[in-house]
């Protein structure tokens, strides 16, 4: 759906979030990675919006076996630099 209102775009995704989170609730009771979400939603400013997608997407069916693989799929690896660009 569009809005040609300007401002009306964030209500109308609030008013979609907020259509959704039954369903998303339904899903955290039932699904395996429930207790990863939980546990994200724990920390200060993580939501069950950011929570549900970073344990979807980095956990959800990846098989990640160590730290350097996370790391590398978060964008957080090092990389070497020549000095020349």
């Amino acid at each position: 759906m569009r809005s040609d209102t300007p401002g009306q775009g964030g209500v109308l995704v609030q008013a979609q979030l907020r259509a959704l989170e039954p369903a998303i609730g339904a899903l955290l009771k039932g699904a395996d990675s429930a207790q990863a979400v939980r546990s994200l939603m724990l920390l200060t400013g993580v939501g069950w919006v950011s929570a549900w997608v970073l344990v979807m997407e980095l956990f959800g069916w990846r098989a990640l076996t160590n730290r350097r693989q996370l790391a590398s799929l978060a964008g957080w690896s090092h990389r070497r630099t020549t000095g020349a660009a």
